[in-house]
């Protein structure tokens, strides 16, 4: 684990990963990739303590060789003679692994382990050899080079991504640490480099090593979990941070914020932060907590709306904190003017510092605001000696944005109400024009920033903040010229800490892995790339990027934050009424109207959608994320490699069809489309001859193409967004409902051109009209239900599909079966009755007993299903007779024989 970075003072311990090999075992000093066939180590064959043994060897102690060019090539050659490569092998195993003797005197070990700070004493080599380019040494082509150690990388993280279950947590994270080490190494040699800003194609070099950190054999999850992180934090830092060193620095910090409870948190989103009307208090100085007794001090609300209300000025209000003779905190209201300095404050409601019910706040409270101004005050005097000392005024929403109307408040008085709106109308100002804006998050004020790590500082401000969490709190970093962050010691510029982290990455190579993650991070607070972000479809994923695990605790103004952070129209918003989807539906078309066009494909990455009619199709929150979130982002991105070893997904608009929003329709678009229908006598009762028909999933025969297909429900695979469609039919019969009930439906796929269907992404739509006009001129309405996968049956599934279809088809023909079917259908209200329980009876043994017949006479269906289902299912399979009949549908592709073509279609 010490080739990875870690805090000044870790929350645990850190042990030592195991060296398995016995001492006399060997790195073969062979090609790298055909080790395992070389050692005939391949398969399941191989045991958990071999492959200890094997994978230390190998993709340890291999890996290194290889990039030191020590390892002969495939063709045999060698870079450096053997008989170096076996001195310098000696000297890696002398000096990377490690004994720990036992304390007697004898000279039996006790312990080895791999050192990892002599591997990293060896990473000036591995740069060096990187180097070298064919003037240097004609044998080594750079292109080549990278190629094959790209290929070995790859390996390595394929092989260890497969390790059995009980691998070493320890080993698995020192190879995937070498190999994050490696990868940078490649990407910051000069030929790499060079290749890169000449517009030469460079091979894909492996960047994702922290895949499997919080497997759950791992430890890590559970472990940050106990150390007072939130599910959702887990899930953040593990979608927007890339690297396995950021990642395993992170599982080494704290965040145990007191007062805040994650056990009602999720994956999606954290509920510690929310505010609770009705039982949210304002807090008082946490210095003086226990011991204070002061009262609310209230602003001069008549001069604040006097500011707000002037025409002329169209500004806001700033404030003084004094203290008069006597000692008293004093509040002075002025109004903002390009001569004023003043410090706006940027905090976590949930910290006790806002007021829902009126412009008020604890004394102590304001005192304390004012001498933390003027920290920020004595810190920007003190680093600017040529300039003339300033003073600041203090500007907090808690008292300069007078209270929300409430519902309570009926009839609302309209003049309050117009006061209220501008200043909402104005908070981009607020933070435009602060000198500096100061935040407080108690999460990084419980910790000194001066005695830890600039990596450390930086990662608790934008990975472990509650600060980072917020919506509101995003326009307010974003807005800012200065940003301070306030900890236990003072404010801290997080500008300052990077400089002084990219300085200690001069002297260790692996900041620079921390580096790339939180550069990210600034680059999402930084207010001109989301400005100058050109109004195409990458529009929508600025939004997202920048919304993605934020919360707000009144869901109305998500459309407002949009609105100011994209510069939209936030009066229209305002002016809407005061709900979230209303203000949605605005959002959505503000975006058509700069944009042009909606990407077509926002219909499969709806979930959580807007109720009202014709907008079925659109996601009323930004908010959630991962995969059972809200999350517009879209297959079909175009993938670009950087230099730092960070892959970016941009959309590839130029492949992306578009859609058009018909206000209370729904969305025009083109997209290839599939009907299925029924193709059994309805309504059928089949189904209800087997009892927990679960149906996970709809096969069907795609008769254009002669293809079996099933239909998987994306929500099955990957949870269910919460807010988003949840599965309430007994025994998630949800496709069977869909055909019985509508008799066809309609699968619209997320991409044209791929000649079929396999695994697609798939929308599953409920016709509105009648299918049998769909054209690609004049639309076709459906109405959006939900989100599937699209898979061809393998040949086995095709071989049991088409054998119970015949059989179900074939007894199902036979004049005692439709006799038997009709009297299910007239006592189907009264199953518990003795005519519906004989005819059920009878006609499950003539299902039976042909399905028995038909395994005994065909072994490759008997196969087939040995092979899908595993052994003793003879007298079990006929259950699936039933459902082939009550559930049978076939489907035919509109839109070009593939189904390749598009047609036009209305989702609603």
């Amino acid at each position: 684990m010490d080739l990875l970075t870690i805090p000044i003072k870790p929350n645990r311990p850190l042990g030592k990963t195991p060296y398995y090999p016995a001492t006399d075992e060997r790195w073969d000093l062979g090609p790298f990739l055909s080790y395992a066939n070389r050692k005939d180590v391949t398969g399941p064959s191989v045991s958990l303590d071999q492959q200890h043994v094997v994978y230390t060897t190998w993709l340890y102690i291999g890996l290194l060789c290889e990039f030191l060019c020590m390892n002969a090539s495939s063709d045999g050659n060698r870079l450096i003679p053997l008989e170096e490569a076996q001195r310098l092998l000696e000297a890696i195993y002398g000096d990377c692994v490690t004994t720990i003797f036992n304390d007697d005197d004898s000279d039996s070990f006790r312990f080895h382990y791999l050192n990892g700070q002599a591997v990293l004493g060896l990473m000036p080599n591995i740069q060096m050899s990187l180097n070298f380019t064919a003037d240097e040494d004609p044998r080594i082509v750079p292109a080549t080079r990278y190629g094959h150690l790209a290929e070995c990388l790859q390996l390595t993280s394929r092989m260890i991504s497969g390790a059995h279950k009980g691998f070493s947590s320890s080993l698995k994270l020192a190879i995937c640490a070498l190999g994050e080490c490696l990868s940078f190494k490649i990407q910051q040699s000069k030929p790499f480099i060079a290749m890169v800003v000449e517009g030469i194609s460079t091979p894909a070099i492996h960047s994702d090593w922290k895949k499997s950190f919080f497997a759950p054999d791992g430890g890590f999850e559970k472990h940050m979990l106990d150390r007072g992180w939130c599910r959702s934090d887990l899930s953040r830092v593990n979608a927007l941070y890339q690297r396995l060193h950021t990642l395993f620095y992170l599982s080494l910090m704290d965040r145990i914020i007191p007062g805040r409870d994650h056990s009602g948190c999720n994956e999606h989103r954290c509920s510690a932060g929310q505010i609770v009307d009705g039982t949210y208090k304002l807090s008082h100085d946490p210095a003086l907590e226990k011991e204070c007794g002061c009262e609310e001090m209230e602003v001069d609300l008549v001069a604040v709306n006097s500011v707000l209300a002037d025409e002329d000025l169209k500004t806001f209000p700033v404030l003084v904190v004094e203290q008069d003779e006597s000692g008293k905190v004093v509040l002075k209201v002025r109004p903002f003017t390009e001569k004023v300095k003043y410090v706006a404050i940027s905090h976590v409601w949930a910290d006790g510092l806002g007021n829902t019910k009126a412009n008020t706040l604890q004394t102590c409270q304001v005192a304390r605001l004012g001498r933390l101004v003027k920290a920020v005050e004595d810190d920007f005097n003190a680093k600017s000696p040529e300039q003339p000392p300033v003073k600041y005024c203090l500007w907090i929403d808690t008292l300069c944005v007078p209270v929300a109307p409430r519902p309570e408040d009926e009839p609302v008085d309209p003049e309050r109400l117009r006061i209220y709106h501008l200043a909402l109308g104005r908070m981009k100002d607020v933070y435009v024009d602060a000198a500096h804006v100061l935040v407080l998050d108690k999460a990084l004020m419980i910790y000194e920033a001066e005695t830890r790590h600039p990596a450390e500082a930086l990662l608790r401000i934008f990975a472990s903040s509650q600060w980072m969490r917020r919506l509101w709190c995003l326009q307010e970093g974003v807005f800012a010229q200065s940003l301070y962050f306030q900890f236990q010691d003072g404010p801290i510029n997080p500008s300052h800490f990077m400089t002084a982290l990219e300085n200690t990455a001069k002297a260790d190579f692996r900041y620079h892995h921390i580096i790339g993650d939180l550069t990210d991070e600034f680059n999402r607070l930084d207010n001109n790339r989301l400005q100058q972000r050109p109004r195409n479809h990458d529009f929508l994923l600025s939004i997202q990027s920048a919304l993605s695990y934020r919360a707000v605790t009144v869901p109305s103004d998500e459309p407002l934050c949009i609105a100011t952070l994209f510069g939209l129209d936030v009066p229209a918003i305002l002016a809407a009424p005061r709900d979230l989807e209303s203000r949605m539906k605005l959002i959505w078309q503000m975006i058509q109207s700069e944009v042009g066009s909606l990407p077509a494909l926002v219909i499969f990455r709806a979930d959580n959608t807007i109720s009202s009619p014709g907008w079925g199709w659109a996601s009323k929150t930004f908010l959630l994320s991962g995969h059972g979130g809200s999350s517009i982002m879209m297959p079909g991105y175009k993938t670009f490699h950087y230099i730092d070893g960070h892959t970016k997904h941009w959309l590839s608009t130029s492949l992306i069809p578009t859609a058009t929003i018909i206000p209370d329709q729904g969305l025009e678009l083109t997209l290839p489309g599939l009907i299925i229908e029924s193709a059994t006598p309805s309504p059928s009762v089949w189904d209800r001859l087997i009892t927990g028909n679960d149906e996970p999933y709809l096969c069907f025969y795609n008769e254009t193409e002669q293809t079996w297909y099933k239909i998987v429900d994306w929500y099955r695979l990957y949870g269910t967004a919460e807010g988003g469609p949840r599965e309430s039919e007994p025994n998630h019969q949800l496709f069977h409902r869909i055909v019985e009930d509508l008799g066809k439906a309609v699968l619209l796929r997320s991409e044209e051109g791929k000649g079929n269907w396999a695994g697609s992404l798939c929308l599953l739509g409920r016709p509105t009209t009648n299918l049998q006009n769909t054209s690609t001129s004049s639309p076709t309405p459906i109405r959006w239900l939900r989100k599937v996968i699209l898979s061809p049956l393998s040949q086995h599934e095709t071989i049991i599909a088409q054998t119970l279809t015949f059989i179900s088809r074939a007894v199902a023909e036979s004049p005692e079966a439709k006799s038997l079917t009709q009297t299910l259908t007239d006592h189907q209200h009264m199953s518990d009755g003795e005519f519906f329980k004989s005819a059920r009876e009878k006609l499950r043994t003539m299902l039976k007993t042909q399905t028995i017949k038909e395994w005994d006479s065909c072994p490759d269906f008997a196969e087939a299903v040995t092979q899908v289902m595993g052994e003793g299912m003879r007298e079990y399979i006929w259950a699936g007779t039933a459902v082939r009949y009550g559930s049978y549908r076939v489907g035919r592709n509109v839109g070009g024989k593939k189904g390749d073509e598009g047609v036009k279609w209305v989702v609603s």
